[in-house]
């Protein structure tokens, strides 16, 4: 008999014939599997108004896909007719649901994959798709001009035009907000950059308050109210303190406007074009480009005015586009509501769309949804309320806060399902001194975080436990080494065994640099998971270096300056700053980089060539190479051998890489974070977690 959970009269039961016993399940494992057959049976035979609701809540290793993939063969077995979807807002996970799904799908399950990458932002498009054809509209994703960038600079220019003909003025550096808002952010007296600052910032916090679901209603006081209290419970996480939005003298401003362009956004979603409602007026600043002509003394690189657009006369159009004020296809075709990525998310949520379409749906990595992400898999599934909802997540490995991840994502989408829990603590990957080194790492980090945050309710990380087998492997004992030593260990496993796999794995990119340089030198291949997120990220330090080959010291230096003025003066609190630190990091990456480039000099400096040789030539996917990765990019990998990067010299100092300073005094939920980092860190390897560390 099996523990059962699922029916508090009924504690124990046999197994279900639906479960296949080939495999050697744990007890956990076997309960969720033989829980899920009887109760999907029952419902089948009309015994239950629903089907399956659980809430899996797995430890890193856990055998979670394994467990899917019996969860899809019962379906089959037992409801092979009704539509099913597996999915994940994470590529990689939705990538191998979708492996297992299309090995389902030809032994005649009913099981469909969303779009081309089964991830759950392909239901939103298909919920838009269905919402443009009843309109009798076609759709279309956006292209390079992000739709609502183009709404905050549209919203923007209008709310400085409503401004300018109240103090009839016809524009020109003389704004007293303006002036007011560079003085609170600390900021050079250049119209100009204000104008494009405010814009970026108003963006940042639309981008928020679509991640929490809000919809903006008729009772605009209200509103205002919700907008800001959004604002201030993400203003930590979400890197907000420093914007422009509490910079202007009457707060309401920046809050008007963003409920605007969430207005705009959603009711005029399925247009073909959504234009500055008054184009004389609106105000923008004066293109670098601009020549002097009957309106304009001076050139536009000396001008860093801002001006209502009329000011241009025939060339208003021309200086609107250039601008990015108009949100228009870049096609001619009229009959077309071009959708942005946000839109997939947001719209389904606020417009209430519903597909009807799935009666059984698995969604992994849940730890992972923002609240319009929760609304959203919700809305694919069958209206009649009799739906299985099967939710795998960790709140353990929650490292996504950063991109608008509800740190109680598991929780409440438990609940909106109703969901009840079961556990999986059993760690099938990593050896019992894998596990031993994570619990040890964990008990040690979680101490910290509570001396800052005695209140806060931190996970559970000692949770995470081996098979309670005599056979399971024992691996090696976690080993502590310098820097220094990094690639002589490497060396001496590949020698001892060639196909073992190495990783090494940092919470910052800037210290992948200087390890890389030090492989390379030695000829030991490397590669990475995503090159192309990595440039990224430094495309503003190349661009720079083109310009000037001592970028790294101006760059580090203005970059400081910049952080001291946002702290009042404070040198340590600046080198604190959370833009101060990503900063140095991406300077940190693209020096190291560049010093193994073997086109040195600024004059042989390309940066589509230097990015072709990053790609192709430094990390290629040959001769079993060692991984160089950030955390968030190894995610669901794994290796024979990790190597966590915990600090490395740095100068003349010793720069700690993990339980980043400035985010564990920051706030009990970003200091959570850096746990989940630290925890999804060191539960990746299979044989042995290698601490480098500086020796003191």
């Amino acid at each position: 008999m099996i523990h059962s959970i699922y029916d508090p009269d009924v504690p124990t039961r046999q197994v279900h014939e639906a479960v296949g016993m080939e495999t050697s399940w744990s007890p956990e494992q076997l309960c969720i599997l033989n829980d899920y057959a009887w109760w999907l049976d029952e419902w089948a035979r009309g015994e239950r108004p629903t089907g399956p609701r659980m809430v899996i809540e797995a430890v890193a290793g856990s055998g979670k896909t394994t467990v899917l993939k019996e969860m899809l063969e019962i379906t089959r077995k037992i409801c092979p007719e009704h539509r099913v979807m597996a999915s994940a807002f994470n590529r990689h996970i939705a990538k191998e649901l979708m492996k297992e799904l299309k090995i389902a799908m030809k032994k005649g399950l009913n099981a469909e994959i969303l779009g081309s990458s089964n991830t759950v932002n392909a239901g939103g498009y298909m919920l838009l798709k269905k919402e443009s054809e009843k309109r009798r509209v076609s759709m279309r994703m956006e292209g390079s001009r992000p739709k609502y960038r183009a709404l905050c600079r549209q919203v923007w220019a209008e709310w400085l035009g409503d401004l300018g003909k109240k103090l009839e003025y016809e524009g020109g550096r003389d704004w007293h907000l303006i002036n007011v808002i560079a003085e609170e952010l600390d900021m050079p007296l250049s119209p100009r950059k204000v104008w494009y600052r405010v814009a970026r910032d108003l963006e940042s916090v639309v981008s928020v308050l679509q991640d929490c679901g809000f919809n903006p209603t008729d009772n605009e006081g209200e509103d205002r109210e919700s907008i800001l209290e959004l604002v201030r419970k993400n203003a930590k996480s979400r890197n907000l303190e420093g914007s422009s939005f509490y910079a202007f003298p009457y707060t309401m401003n920046p809050v008007d406007m963003v409920r605007e362009v969430l207005i705009r956004g959603r009711d005029m979603a399925f247009e073909r074009e959504i234009c500055l409602e008054d184009p004389d007026d609106a105000v923008v600043p004066r293109p670098t480009w601009d020549k002097p002509d009957n309106n304009f003394i001076n050139e536009g690189r000396y001008d860093t005015g801002l001006f209502p657009l009329r000011r241009w006369g025939h060339k208003s159009d021309e200086i609107a586009d250039n601008t990015q004020l108009n949100w228009r296809p870049e096609s001619h075709v009229h009959n077309y509501a071009t959708m942005s990525f946000s839109d997939q998310i947001w719209l389904p949520s606020v417009l209430n769309l519903r597909l009807n379409r799935y009666q059984f749906a698995f969604i992994d990595e849940i730890q992972d949804l923002s609240v319009t992400k929760g609304n959203l898999y919700r809305s694919l599934l069958v209206d009649d309320g009799t739906e299985t909802v099967v939710l795998v997540g960790d709140t353990r490995q929650g490292i996504m806060g950063w991109a608008g991840a509800d740190r109680q994502a598991v929780k409440k989408n438990a609940e909106a399902s109703n969901c009840i829990s079961y556990p999986m603590t059993y760690s099938w990957r990593g050896s019992s001194e894998v596990v031993r080194s994570a619990n040890y790492a964990m008990l040690e980090a979680t101490d910290q975080a509570r001396k800052l945050w005695p209140t806060h309710p931190f996970p559970r990380f000692s949770d995470h436990q081996s098979p309670d087998l005599e056979s399971w492997p024992v691996g090696i004992e976690q080993e502590t080494i310098d820097p220094r030593d990094l690639v002589a260990k490497i060396q001496a496993i590949r020698a001892e065994n060639p196909d073992a796999t190495q990783a090494i794995v940092s919470r910052l990119n800037g210290s992948i640099g200087p390890i890389a340089k030090m492989l390379v030198k030695k000829g030991i291949p490397i590669t990475t998971p995503d090159s192309s997120e990595m440039l990224k990220s430094i495309k503003w330090v190349l661009t720079a270096y083109k310009s000037n080959e001592y970028a790294w010291q101006t760059l580090a230096k203005q970059r400081l300056d910049e952080a001291i003025k946002r702290a009042g003066g404070d040198k340590k609190a600046a080198e604190m700053d959370d833009l101060y630190v990503k900063a140095m990091d991406e300077i940190d990456l693209a020096r190291s980089l560049i010093q193994m480039y073997p086109k040195q000099g600024i004059s042989n400096f390309k940066i589509p060539e230097f990015n072709k040789w990053v790609k192709n030539d430094l990390f290629r996917d040959s001769g079993n190479p060692v991984h160089l990765t950030s955390v968030h990019r190894y995610k669901g990998a794994e290796a024979d051998y990790v190597y966590v990067l915990r600090s490395i010299a740095h100068e003349d100092a010793v720069k700690e890489i993990f339980l980043l300073d400035h985010l564990m005094h920051k706030s009990p939920q970003t200091a959570q974070e850096e746990l989940c980092i630290l925890y999804v860190a060191s539960t990746r390897a299979r044989i042995q977690n290698i601490i480098v560390r500086v020796a003191r």
